[in-house]
C-alpha cells in the first residue's frame, strides 16, 4: 500500500513566510492607504480651494460697475480689469479656467470667462445658454441661496472630469447678482498626487525590505540556529552521546529553552547511569537490600512472584465487586420497573383534563418525587408528591405514601383536599412511628411535600397543599398560590381546621402548573445561583397560547440549558393541565 505523508516544513521556511506575510499585509495596507487618502485629498481638499478660489475673485468684484458692464455690452476699463482678475488667478493657482454668471435677459444667464481650455483658447466674451442643460445644480443651489457651493467630482464631458466651486456675488442691497466659477480638472491633480505617493510607496517598500532582511538575520541567529542545533543534539543523544555542549541564544525565551534541554539531557543521562549501575549489581549478585526488605540475590524472583500474588488477589476482589454491582443495579432496575407502574395513565388524567402534560424524571434510577390520581363520578383527585431524599430511600417511601393514598382517599371524603391532607399526615405519621408528643422524639425525620387537588366535572378546582407552589396562568398574568409550611407526616397539624382550602372556578383559560423543588432549586448559570421562579412564570405567560406539551418541554430546555455542567440536584416533576370543562349532561 502507498503511503502518502505531507511535507514538512523547516522552521525557517515557516518563520520565513511569516515575516514574509507581515510585510506583504503591510504593503498591502499602506497602498489602501495611499488610495483612500488621495481620494479625500482630492473630494474634500481641492473641492474647498474652489470654494476659497471662488471667494476670493467674488470680493475682488465691484459688483455693481461689473453688472452695469455687462448690461452695456461694451469691453470697457472695468471690463479689462476683471479679465485680468480673472488670468491672474488662474496662472497663480493653477485651476482650469474661471468664470463670472450673471442672470441675463428672459431668464438667460450672461457667461463671462477666461482661461485654457483642453488645449484651446478660450474667447473672452459674452454667451447667452439655456442655464438647465449645462451648468450643475450646485450653481443653481449658490445662486438661490446665496451660500458658496463645491460640486465633488463630476463628468464634464469633453472637459474631463471636474470639481467645481461657485461663490456668489452680491448687490449694493445684499441680494445674490452673479456668481464667480471655478473648475479644477482632476486628472492633473490626481497625477501630481500619484506621483508623490509613488515616491512614498518605494520609499515604504524599502523600509519594509530592509526590516524583512534584518528580521530574518535576528530569527536565524537568535531561533532558528538554536532549535536546529537542539535537533542535531537529541540525534545525538538517541545515540547515547551526551557529552554535548549546549546552544546558546540571545532571546531569553529560546535560552531558557536550551537550558532546560541541557538538564533534562543530564538528568536521562545520570538515570541511565543508575539503571545501568543497578542492573550490573542484580547480574553480579551484589545488590544487599531492595525497598521491600528482600536480599536480591535469590530473592529478586520472590518480589516478582510476590507481585503476581497480589495482581491475582486484586482481579479476584474487582471481579466480586463488579458481580455485587451488578446485582444492585438489576434490583434498583426492578424497583424503577415497580415505581413507574403505580404512575396514573394518561386514560386516568384524560378524564379529568381537556390538556396536560407530565414530565417525571428522577435524579437517580428511581426517586422521591410521585404522582397520584383516582376518578370518582363527580371529578378526580390529583396528589402531586415530593418524598424526603432521592434515589432508593425516596422511592422506598413513595411507595408507603401511595399505599396511604389508597387508602385514606375514599369517596366519602375526596372533594375534602384540607380532610385528605390533615389524614394523611397522620396516617404517615403512624406508619413511621413518630410521637406526637412534643416531649417525644423520633429519629425518622421524614415525609413529604404534598399538593391534593380536586378537579370536578365542571371544571371547577379545589386545593390543599404542604409546602408546594401551584401557579395559574389565564394568559395575562400568572398567579402563584404558595404552600403553606405543612410537611406531611410529621403528625403536627392539630386539626384540618388549621390547613387552607382554595377553589378555582371554572375559565377555559385557565392552565395549572405544579413542580417539585428539584426544578426551582437546580444551581446554575454564570452566577451559580438557583432557578427559582422568575424564569418559570415567564416562560408560562410568553407560551400560554401553546400545547402543554410544547409549554413543558421548552421549561425543560430552560432548566437544562441553565443548568450547564453543574449536576442534577434533585428529582424533576412537573405536572401542566387545562380542567375538562363538561355542561350538565356531562358533555364537554
Amino acid at each position: 500500500m502507498k503511503t502518502l505523508t505531507k511535507k514538512n516544513w523547516s522552521l525557517k521556511s515557516a518563520v520565513s513566510c511569516a515575516i514574509l506575510i507581515i510585510v506583504i499585509l503591510i504593503g498591502v495596507l499602506l497602498m489602501v492607504s495611499s488610495y483612500v487618502a488621495k481620494r479625500n485629498l482630492v473630494v474634500t481638499g481641492y473641492g474647498e480651494q474652489t470654494i476659497r478660489i471662488a471667494q476670493t475673485v467674488a470680493s475682488a468684484i465691484d459688483t455693481e460697475r461689473f453688472t452695469g458692464t455687462i448690461e452695456s455690452g461694451e469691453t470697457d476699463e472695468y471690463w479689462f480689469e476683471v479679465k485680468a482678475l480673472l488670468d491672474r488667478t488662474i496662472n497663480t493657482t493653477g485651476v482650469m479656467f474661471i468664470y463670472t454668471l450673471l442672470p441675463g435677459y428672459d431668464d438667460e444667464i450672461t457667461y463671462f470667462a477666461t482661461g485654457d481650455i483642453i488645449g484651446a483658447e478660450w474667447p473672452v466674451d459674452f454667451l447667452h445658454k439655456d442655464a438647465t442643460d449645462w451648468y450643475p445644480p450646485e450653481l443653481f443651489y449658490a445662486m438661490d441661496t446665496g451660500t458658496a457651493a463645491n460640486t465633488g467630482i463630476y463628468d464634464a464631458d469633453e472637459f474631463g472630469i471636474l470639481i467645481g466651486g461657485f461663490a456668489p456675488l452680491f448687490d449694493s442691497s445684499g441680494n445674490v447678482a452673479g456668481l464667480v466659477g471655478v473648475e479644477i480638472n482632476v486628472d492633473d491633480v490626481v497625477a501630481t498626487i500619484n506621483t508623490s505617493m509613488l515616491v512614498m510607496i518605494l520609499f515604504a517598500l524599502g523600509v519594509l525590505t530592509v526590516f524583512f532582511v534584518l528580521a530574518m538575520f535576528v530569527a536565524n541567529r537568535g531561533l532558528i540556529k538554536p532549535v536546529k542545533e537542539m535537533t542535531q543534539i537529541m540525534s545525538k543523544v538517541c545515540d547515547g552521546d551526551f557529552d554535548l555542549e549546549y546552544p546558546k541564544s540571545s532571546i531569553r525565551e529560546i535560552k531558557i529553552l536550551s537550558e532546560s534541554f541541557g538538564n533534562m539531557i543530564k538528568t536521562i543521562s545520570t538515570v541511565i547511569e543508575e539503571i545501568q549501575k543497578r542492573n550490573q549489581e542484580i547480574i553480579d549478585g551484589n545488590l544487599t537490600k531492595v525497598d521491600d526488605g528482600f536480599t536480591a540475590k535469590g530473592d529478586y524472583q520472590k518480589i516478582l512472584d510476590g507481585a503476581d500474588a497480589i495482581r491475582v488477589n486484586m482481579a479476584s476482589h474487582m471481579e466480586e465487586l463488579a458481580q455485587q454491582l451488578k446485582i444492585i443495579n438489576e434490583g434498583i432496575r426492578y424497583a424503577s420497573k415497580i415505581q413507574t407502574s403505580i404512575i396514573p395513565d394518561s386514560d386516568k388524567l384524560g378524564k379529568a383534563f381537556s390538556d396536560f402534560s407530565v414530565i417525571w424524571k428522577p435524579r437517580d434510577i428511581v426517586g422521591g418525587d410521585i404522582y397520584w390520581a383516582k376518578n370518582f363520578d363527580d371529578g378526580t383527585v390529583l396528589c402531586v408528591c415530593d418524598c424526603t431524599g432521592h434515589g432508593t430511600p425516596g422511592a422506598l417511601l413513595t411507595m408507603l405514601v401511595v399505599s396511604a393514598f389508597e387508602s385514606t382517599i375514599t369517596k366519602d371524603n375526596h372533594k375534602d383536599t384540607a380532610d385528605i391532607l390533615y389524614m394523611l399526615d397522620k396516617r404517615i405519621a403512624s406508619v413511621l412511628n413518630v410521637k406526637s408528643s412534643a416531649e417525644e422524639y423520633s429519629d425518622i425525620n421524614d415525609g413529604c411535600d404534598l399538593a391534593v387537588l380536586f378537579i370536578a366535572n365542571d371544571g371547577t378546582v379545589t386545593f390543599s397543599s404542604g409546602n408546594t407552589n401551584i401557579f395559574i396562568s389565564d394568559g395575562k398574568e400568572v398567579t402563584r398560590h404558595r404552600g403553606q409550611k405543612i410537611y406531611v407526616g410529621e403528625g403536627k397539624i392539630k386539626n384540618k381546621d388549621k390547613i387552607k382550602t382554595t377553589v378555582i372556578r371554572a375559565n377555559p383559560e385557565s392552565k395549572f402548573y405544579i413542580a417539585s423543588d428539584g426544578l426551582y432549586d437546580q444551581i446554575g448559570g454564570d452566577d451559580k445561583i438557583p432557578y427559582g421562579y422568575d424564569e418559570f412564570e415567564r416562560l408560562l405567560l410568553e407560551n400560554h397560547s401553546k400545547k402543554h406539551k410544547f409549554i413543558s418541554d421548552t421549561i425543560w430546555q430552560s432548566f437544562e440549558s441553565y443548568r450547564g455542567d453543574n449536576t442534577r440536584r434533585d428529582d424533576f416533576e412537573l405536572i401542566t393541565f387545562t380542567p375538562k370543562i363538561n355542561n350538565e349532561n356531562g358533555v364537554e
